[in-house]
């Protein structure tokens, strides 16, 4: 039936949305985890025995790299929930979840504002 098909669907995106936010919340830890580790280095490449250390310069460099990967990653899975949003928008008969209101973040258009109005 129509309500047995909304609940359904309503399920589903509810499940997707919670996996995006586990994600999302593991990637932000391991953010934080890479910019600490790149705080540390930078100190120590502030310091003349590590100014001449090449192993700390490449260490240094991979890093970063990784931590840009990781905010690439983290922005993927953010746009992900708002398209989630989105389908909970353009379904009939179906509120805005709060875990998607509240993690909402404007990078394809002013999402924000079109789940502050519902």
């Amino acid at each position: 039936t129509q309500n047995k098909l909304s609940y359904e669907a309503r399920k589903e995106l509810n499940k997707a949305v919670k996996k995006q936010e586990k994600l999302i919340a593991e990637l932000e830890k391991k953010i934080e985890e890479l910019e600490t580790s790149i705080a540390e280095l930078e100190a120590k490449l502030a310091t003349p025995e590590g100014a001449s250390d090449t192993e700390l310069y490449t260490r240094y460099a991979d890093l970063k790299k990784s931590l840009s990967e990781t905010m690439d990653q983290w922005t993927e899975r953010t746009m992900a929930l708002e398209d989630y949003a989105v389908q909970f928008i353009n379904t009939s008969d179906m509120r805005v979840p709060d875990l998607i209101r509240d993690r909402a973040v404007c990078i394809k258009g002013d999402i924000g504002e079109v789940l502050d109005r519902i």
